[in-house]
Parts: structure tokens; sequence; C-alpha cells
């Protein structure tokens, strides 16, 4: 006696055991074991030998076979349209090489379209973002990293600087470009920190109480047509 057993599996892994077990060719019917199954799992109704359909206050409404209760006209007529079929089922176990090719992937024509057409970003979306953050940590945020892309991209002139005043100058001119770069490199390294730092503890958080807060604001201020 099984009591809706399969309603905490999801679907894949009902549809194995099931078959394993319950379908034509599962195990219990190779064993002759018989089987009450209490399910809500109307797709499985196909699978039984005698169906049994109770009404709310525990009443047999109707009983009898798959067969004979489908063309009846009552309960499990209505249910018909929702069967899941063993057959599709069991062609595809059957055939394993057809159950691992991937589906075609299928877009609809205007959801394309629409997907090629999206922009990159609304301005207004960017500034109602910033704005709930401050603009002031916006500010400082987008300064270092302006130091920090200027720096790193500096060293690169730097060395092509370096290498021409070395034919030149010999290594004399090392002790200079050595200390320009150690700069540049530090410059980089703290635009770099600073950013990560005002970006994860001051842009992020505050952000994140300012939108949930107007979030909540707005729907439990909001009256109760909006929610009809």
């Amino acid at each position: 006696m099984l009591d809706d057993i399969f309603s905490g599996l999801d679907a894949e892994t009902e549809e194995h055991i099931f078959n394993k077990l319950l379908g034509k060719n599962g195990l219990f019917r190779q064993l002759g074991t018989t089987v009450i199954l209490a399910t809500h799992a109307v797709h499985r109704l196909s699978y039984s030998d005698h169906v049994i359909a109770m009404s709310g206050n525990g009443r047999i409404m109707e009983q009898g076979s798959f067969e004979q209760l489908r063309n009846a006209g009552g309960y499990v007529q209505s249910l018909a349209a929702k069967i899941k079929s063993e057959d599709t089922a069991t062609s595809t176990e059957k055939n394993p090489e057809i159950s691992a090719q991937p589906a075609p992937f299928q877009t609809d024509n205007e959801e394309e379209i629409e997907e090629l057409n999206r922009q990159t970003g609304d301005f207004a979306v960017y500034k109602y973002y910033f704005a709930s953050i401050g603009w002031f940590p916006t500010a400082v945020f987008f300064a270092f990293v302006v130091l920090y892309g200027v720096a790193f991209k500096m060293t690169e002139f730097l060395v092509t600087y370096w290498t021409k005043a070395t034919t030149i100058h010999g290594n004399e001119a090392n002790g200079f470009y050595i200390g320009l770069y150690a700069m540049l490199s530090l410059l980089s390294f703290l635009g770099l920190i600073v950013s990560v730092i005002v970006l994860a503890l001051k842009m992020v958080p505050r952000s994140a109480a300012v939108l949930h807060g107007k979030l909540l604001a707005t729907v439990m201020g909001a009256p109760l047509s909006f929610f009809t």
C-alpha cells in the first residue's frame, strides 16, 4: 500500500522509478505483486488495472478499469486530457540514441528580433541606481576606477620610452624609469583596492537597503485594488 509516494520527487525521477517498478514491464508486474496506490498524480491512471475515484467526503464516485471510466462521462473522463501515455516513455527507453539527441533550438521570430534589438542599458535606470547609492560614493568609485585604468595603461607606454632611453643613455636612465614605473604601479594598485572597497562596503549595501526599502514601502502602501 503506497500513499502518494511520488509527491516529493521531480518529474524525471518519478518517471524513472514509476516505469521500473509500476510500469507495464515493471518489477511489481513481473513478481505478480498487488499494489494499492493512493495518489493525486492523475497522469498515472492509465497504468492501473482498477481505478477507484473518491469524492471529497470519502465516498466512491466511480470505479472500474481506466478504459471503461475514460468514456463513462464522469470524473475520470474529465481528467483524460491530462493522462501521460507510457508508450512515449517506453519507446524513448528502447531507443537511447533518440533520447540522447538534444532537441533542436527553436525561437519565435519576434522574440529573436527583440533580443537582437535589446539595449545595453537605459541611462535613466543607471541614474536611479546611482542616486540610491549617493553621488559622493559613486564619484569616489569612478574616480579610483579611472585612476586604476590610466595608471595601469601608462605602465605599458612607460616600458616603450624606457627601452628607447636605455638605447640612448644606457643604464643611467634605469633609476628614473624604475621609480616612475613603481609609482604608476602603486597608483594602479591603490585605485583597484579603493574602488573595490567602496563598491563592496559602501555602494552595494547602501543600494540594497535603499532599493529594498523603496520596494517594501511601495508594496505595503499599495491600495487593495492593485492586488485584486
